[in-house]
């Protein structure tokens, strides 16, 4: 499904080359008040934003994406993931069939959950997906789609369990997008992964142009990520959230709305209706907005159930800030403070709203 977003204000025009300085980190910015919220989520927006605006907020939001990806660099580093994922996160690298999340030409914002990485050609975030302890689930890659001018998709899917998985899914979009073609731009790309699987992904591609056999795949075979079920969502045996949260009701408490989701399916939706209809769902699960679920949470002492809010669709940013300001003293995490401060320069007034 193509997914068409709304049209940044691009601080300056020009192309990427690889690698990128850090200098040379940029962001796109859309203004958008309180009162265009409503409007928005059906379909009508007024981006209208005068040139002295933008003057006066690009350098601000510039500096304040360059020290977002400083920080996810370092925690990525922290972390323990490979060189490319940090790269990728602090905007240095740029991969020749995608865009550095630094230079996203769509103006989503992103929950706290989501480290990002590249924007795909799509106009998906590819991140790094991790509740950093407040619920028992493993950290994984997903494909992120943010408000669009419909208002739909708004969704985060598993793409990935490991960062060879990752890479197998990137060289899927590549090669789509050359005709199975390696031309030098692949090549290079393959050596940025340290990708040495070109020839076996392009006679699964060629074997099942439609979908490609991920699980004939050595990557895959070992916790194979729900993506690898997209028509047989019942045989996943992972932990996220999945179509067996209509049976599972207790699984509802640790999933945010983002999650949940028909992704592949005839109604994308269905799942997130039926969750959001049940009255015995939390209570994420069912608002429109999470500022008064987040603070009963939050006095209930139920700080996991104020995270998967804090995650979920239906947050005004200044909300959303002061939000994960107050539930930063309940992470003993070192990294997941340097995870709120990033998340708060990333999501800074450039995003009104996720």
């Amino acid at each position: 499904m193509e997914i068409n977003f709304v049209q940044a204000l691009p601080m300056h025009s020009g192309g990427s080359v690889r690698p990128l300085k850090t200098s040379q980190v940029s962001c796109c910015f859309v203004v958008m008040t309180l009162g265009q919220r409503k409007g928005f989520d059906h379909g009508v927006r007024d981006t209208t934003v005068s040139a002295a605006a933008t003057n006066r907020t690009s350098s601000a939001n510039k500096q304040m994406y360059e020290d977002a990806a400083s920080q996810y660099g370092q925690i990525v580093d922290h972390l323990g993931y490979d060189s490319l994922i940090k790269r990728l996160a602090s905007g240095e690298e740029c991969l020749n069939d995608a865009t550095p999340w630094t230079q996203t030409p769509y103006p989503q914002g992103f929950p706290p959950a989501l480290i990002p990485l590249y924007v795909e050609s799509s106009g998906r975030f590819i991140g790094l997906w991790r509740h950093w302890g407040f619920v028992d689930r493993e950290p994984c890659f997903v494909s992120f789609a943010g408000v669009t001018i419909s208002g739909e998709p708004r969704m985060a899917f598993q793409l990935a369990t490991s960062t060879a998985q990752l890479a197998y899914h990137y060289f899927i979009d590549v090669l789509d997008g050359t005709g199975f073609e390696v031309n030098d731009k692949v090549s290079e790309d393959a050596s940025a992964w340290g990708f040495d699987d070109l020839e076996t992904l392009l006679r699964i591609m060629e074997e099942y142009p439609r979908e490609p056999h991920l699980l004939a795949l050595d990557a895959f075979r070992r916790n194979p990520p729900l993506t690898c079920y997209r028509t047989k969502m019942k045989a996943y045996a992972g932990d996220f959230p999945n179509v067996r949260l209509v049976e599972d009701t207790a699984a509802r408490y640790s999933a945010s709305s983002y999650e949940v989701h028909s992704w592949h399916q005839t109604d994308e939706y269905e799942l997130r209706r039926l969750v959001a209809g049940d009255p015995t769902s939390p209570i994420w699960h069912r608002v429109e907005d999470q500022k008064p679920a987040f603070e009963s949470l939050m006095a209930d002492g139920d700080y996991a159930g104020a995270w998967m809010s804090l995650n979920s669709i239906g947050w005004n940013l200044a909300d959303a800030h002061r939000a994960i300001a107050d539930l930063e003293p309940h992470n003993s995490d070192p990294n997941f403070r340097s995870l709120a401060r990033a998340w708060r320069a990333a999501a800074s007034d450039s995003f009104a709203y996720y």
